[in-house]
């Protein structure tokens, strides 16, 4: 993909979408509803720097400025400038992909089957 560019790939496999992403400057997650999105927890745990909208789970996964940008649903000048703003700013960039990487080891495969046996284990 060409720098400055914005690529619109169509439907992927998924280890093709993953291999796109871990390519992308950014990945912005820009919706009204969300339960607990999957994508976004890959994005992070690509360390993709990641800007998403306050709404359904994505604060639950996302704390802004500390592992990606929150922006308000359905206001579209806030998402230019969190849009903009890491754009121009490749340390902004680079600190919200190292602290994304890091917070997205709670959702691991290995951590969610911990915790699965524990509340099991917890019940029996």
């Amino acid at each position: 993909m060409a720098p400055g560019h914005v690529t619109f790939t169509g439907t992927l496999p998924h280890p093709e979408a993953l291999a796109v992403l871990r390519e992308a400057d950014i990945f912005i997650l820009n919706s009204t509803y969300e339960g607990f999105s999957h994508l976004l927890i890959e994005a992070l745990f690509l360390g993709v720097p990641t800007i998403a909208t306050a709404v359904g789970g994505n604060p639950e996964l996302v704390t802004h400025e500390e592992n990606g940008l929150l922006v308000p649903a359905r206001d579209t000048a806030a998402l230019a400038d969190a849009i903009e703003r890491l754009l121009a700013d490749a340390a902004l960039r680079e600190r919200l992909a190292g602290t994304a990487r890091e917070s997205a080891k709670r959702f691991s495969v290995e951590r969610m089957v911990d915790g699965t046996r524990a509340l099991l284990s917890s019940v029996v």
